[in-house]
């Protein structure tokens, strides 16, 4: 009973806390006021709304929710929140330390947190959603104080935030997007204040306040999206740079003030991405290995896209995006059609992997069993037409379809085992007999991509094929000659220019004309296509916006720091978004990531360069 009543008068001052915010985020323009209550009101309202009939399980839309409160397109926030409510039963402590391979790690403790503070239910993240919203206009808001120009900006990027479809919808569940946006939004500004601090001379406080705050906002932003993180971090280089040579005072102190931000922006890069920065971007990152790997960077990064690509190819989905004519059958792509050998040293690793891999389960291990596989966000798991992401979701589906009572698990013989592959790359088709401590076997068929690494072979795509029949198990070393029916050709736009083109398409080009054109198809959409649309209007109405800002001044924005630090993160992140993402309703999501550099551009090539007051 104590616990609750603090628990309800926290939350009276949290609610208490964000009528603050509020005002702070009243424009001085009347309807731009109202803009800014039809933000707020439609996402507290909705969101409320929501978490009752889901958490009540009403007769509204029932196919369409996951209980506790959260609905189908917050699948993401049911892992959430199921992590963080943990963290947050075992106390402070525990949300400090949350295992940095929970990604995105920041959300969750902000999550926990509120859980902790609050009570451990669902609806805590519509506080921390609204009060992210309020932030971000407050932010703009004050950015334009500094900027009297950029008012108009100012009003377009607001109404941006407000009213976005997509913006809105990832704001009514425990979901990310509404704080990686907030912490983008404010990066940008702290950039904006770095600028102008270097235009001006004699702000040393300024400077140093205004690098603390990139410094720590890309941390936070690289635990929550690395590969984001990434990109602004190249972008944030080069602003440096820009800045320095068009600062006021001497560019020896400038240039050496530039270098020194830069390179602890590459420490919180590496800090807060932690395990999931890939290999090849950590090397160069280090000192130590930097002259030694820059060369293979872009190599390394090309094939990370098309890795990307291919797997989401293979994880097809019920909103697969296809050109006309092609066919996405759910097995795995080309690679294990082609027969290709590996080397005899390389089938040997991955046999005494997948021999461990069966020691690990007859002992009842499964998180010995799940160390053989890669531990990234990109790491996936197909059953059926449900994709799971992550190493940690991927062990907890393990967990809850192969966990028996009492911690149990069987006896776990592979049959009909092929190897396929050739360099790095294998695919490995087989099928799992589990026989459980009481009952008959059961079986099921598996394909599962495998990658090398510097530290061996990992599993990186595991997916569960149609069944088969049941043959007789043997052991993994002997191995069988293949007996599984032969995958069909996947049928893929051949040129990685009509593969961007498709993906810009989709992007920028409403579903039904888009369709109707011939450019693609997607499927599946559980009858929210149409709210896609809506969104894909506002989306081409803003990027509109943003390439008018830029085009009417179009020296001043080359002259422009600033421009050039969005610019550069839009197209750094959106281009291989476009390329590498084959799943609609994935696209849909990360889109946003795009958006939110459109918003900031008008005003980003509206702050001044010289003579800008403080």
């Amino acid at each position: 009973m104590v616990v609750l009543s603090l628990q309800l008068i926290l939350v009276v001052a949290a609610c208490f806390g964000l009528l603050r915010l509020w005002r702070a985020a009243l424009p001085a323009e009347r309807w731009l006021r109202w803009v800014v209550a039809a933000g707020f009101l439609s996402r507290a309202l909705v969101s409320q709304a929501l978490f009752w009939i889901s958490w009540a399980s009403l007769p509204v839309a029932r196919g369409l929710q996951l209980g506790q409160g959260l609905w189908f397109f917050a699948r993401d926030g049911l892992l959430y929140y199921r992590d963080a409510g943990e963290a947050a039963t075992k106390g402070l402590a525990a949300i400090v330390t949350l295992d940095r391979t929970q990604m995105p790690l920041r959300y969750e403790q902000a999550l926990a947190a509120g859980l902790w503070l609050f009570g451990r239910v669902a609806s805590v993240a519509i506080l921390i959603n609204l009060a992210c919203y309020l932030g971000m206009v407050t932010i703009v808001l004050h950015w334009a104080a500094r900027e009297p120009r950029a008012r108009k900006a100012a009003a377009f990027a607001i109404i941006g935030i407000s009213l976005s479809p997509a913006a809105m919808l990832w704001s009514l569940q425990p979901l990310k997007d509404t704080l990686f946006q907030f912490l983008f939004v404010a990066f940008v500004a702290a950039s904006a204040a770095w600028q102008r601090a270097w235009v001006v001379s004699g702000r040393p406080v300024l400077r140093a306040a205004a690098g603390a705050w990139m410094l720590l906002l890309l941390l936070a932003l690289a635990a929550i999206r690395w590969y984001f993180a990434c990109a602004l971090f190249v972008a944030a280089v080069l602003f440096l740079l820009l800045v320095a040579f068009r600062s006021a005072g001497r560019k020896a102190i400038s240039l050496t003030a530039a270098a020194i931000v830069g390179i602890l922006l590459s420490r919180a890069l590496v800090i807060g991405a932690g395990p999931f920065l890939p290999n090849p971007i950590a090397r160069v990152l280090s000192p130590m290995t930097a002259p030694h790997a820059i060369g293979s960077l872009p190599a390394a990064l090309a094939g990370r896209v098309e890795n990307a690509r291919d797997s989401f190819e293979s994880a097809g989905g019920e909103t697969s995006i296809t050109a006309p004519g092609t066919q996405l059958p759910p097995e795995l792509p080309s690679l294990a059609t082609s027969h290709s050998e590996l080397a005899p040293a390389d089938e040997a690793q991955i046999r005494a992997l997948l021999d461990r891999q069966v020691a690990a389960w007859d002992r009842n291990d499964l998180p010995a069993y799940m160390d053989t596989y890669w531990k990234s966000p990109d790491l996936e798991f197909v059953n059926g037409t449900t994709v799971t992401h992550g190493w940690p979701q991927m062990f907890d589906s393990f967990r809850r379809m192969y966990v028996r009572q009492g911690n149990r698990m069987g006896t776990l013989a592979l049959t009909d085992l092929r190897i396929d592959g050739e360099g790095d790359a294998a695919v490995v088709h087989t099928h799992w007999v589990i026989t459980p401590p009481a009952g008959a076997p059961n079986q099921e068929q598996f394909a599962t991509r495998f990658r090398r690494f510097p530290d061996g072979w990992k599993g990186v795509v595991v997916k569960v094929l149609p069944p088969a029949p049941l043959t007789t198990p043997q052991t993994v070393s002997k191995g069988v000659p293949p007996t599984l029916p032969q995958p069909e050709t996947r049928s893929v736009l051949r040129t990685r220019a009509a593969r961007l083109v498709s993906g810009l398409a989709v992007i920028v080009v409403p579903r039904s004309i888009g369709e109707w054109l011939g450019l693609f198809h997607i499927g599946g959409g559980r009858g929210m296509l149409w709210f896609t649309e809506i969104d894909t209007l506002f989306f081409d109405a803003v990027l509109g916006i943003a390439l008018f800002a830029l085009a009417r001044r179009p020296f001043a924005s080359l002259r422009n720091p600033l421009a050039w630090l969005v610019l550069l993160t839009g197209l750094l992140v959106g281009l291989p978004l476009v390329y590498s993402v084959t799943n609609f309703g994935t696209l849909f999501r990360l889109r946003e990531l795009v958006y939110a550099c459109l918003l900031v551009m008008p005003l980003a090539v509206m702050t001044g360069t010289a003579d800008v007051s403080a």
